[in-house]
């Protein structure tokens, strides 16, 4: 598999660059950042982004519009805040 990580932190790219050398790591925001590895990619997995996310709803719908047909997009939540997507609410958005 490839591995693509994205984060608006330059800091978190850097140390993530550093600690695995051998993977890609983009600083950005997904998907706007990566729309080419988002549309081929065979799975997404954000871990603990949606609580960072102002509109929960429209970051949802722009990924899942652009991922590939058929891709398992995993998203975790430790945040409250956005137990109302999870739970099909309107998170905001």
């Amino acid at each position: 598999y490839r591995l693509i990580g994205v984060d608006p932190s330059a800091d978190a790219i850097a140390f993530a660059r550093k600690r695995f050398p051998d993977e890609t790591f983009v600083h950005g925001h997904a998907p706007g950042d990566i729309p080419a590895e988002c549309s081929s990619a065979d799975g997404l997995l954000l871990i603990d982004v949606l609580e960072h996310v102002e509109q929960e709803i429209p970051f949802a719908r722009a990924l899942i519009a652009q991922a590939k047909p058929g891709a398992i997009i995993i998203l975790m939540a430790p945040a409250l805040s956005s137990l109302p997507l999870l739970q099909g609410g309107d998170g905001g958005g």
